[in-house]
């Protein structure tokens, strides 16, 4: 389903069509051909099956699409004990640009209608600086959580995300 933002931005839900399956195959290889599998997702996680798999067992999966109509930002949201656990991936080309970072406000946002919480999983210890800035806390460093290599836990309230929200003007 088609969420427009404004004229220029809409994100997608995924309905679990088989047009947006073969739409998220080609994700799945832009994201191996960039080497971004091992960095996001566990081994057991790596193959078009298993990725599918995992995707389709979300409780919602939101994203959104280029302009040649391909994948370029994701989130997948499930839950991790009684909390939300909201994992989400940028292409590289689009990490740094004002649209990627409003999509990524809006899914904050929409996540914390509904929530007051929600916790992270990263094992890129170079991301830790950007969950702070966006308000996350810390909690963590895992020894050997992600496929034997050490993960931190990071958790998110809403009360801090949307301070950093009315503080970023450019993100409305």
């Amino acid at each position: 389903m088609r969420i427009p933002l404004d004229d220029e931005l809409a994100m997608y839900t995924y309905e679990r069509t088989t047009q947006e399956d073969l739409l998220f195959y080609r994700w799945w290889a832009r994201m191996s051909t960039d080497g971004d599998l091992d960095r996001v997702f566990l081994k057991s996680e790596h193959t078009p099956g298993a990725f599918m798999a995992l995707l389709r067992k979300q409780v919602i999966v939101l994203y959104a699409l280029d302009s040649v109509g391909e994948v370029y930002i994701a989130a997948w949201i499930d839950f991790f004990m009684s909390l939300p656990s909201v994992s989400l991936w940028v292409r590289s080309d689009h990490r740094k640009s004002r649209g990627a970072a409003r999509l990524v406000a809006y899914i904050y946002s929409h996540v914390f209608k509904h929530v007051n919480t929600v916790v992270g999983i990263t094992k890129q210890e170079k991301l830790l600086k950007s969950h702070r800035h966006m308000g996350y806390d810390v909690v963590g460093k895992i020894p050997g959580l992600w496929d034997g290599e050490d993960a931190w836990i990071v958790v998110l309230e809403k009360h801090k995300y949307r301070y950093l929200i009315e503080n970023l003007p450019e993100l409305k």
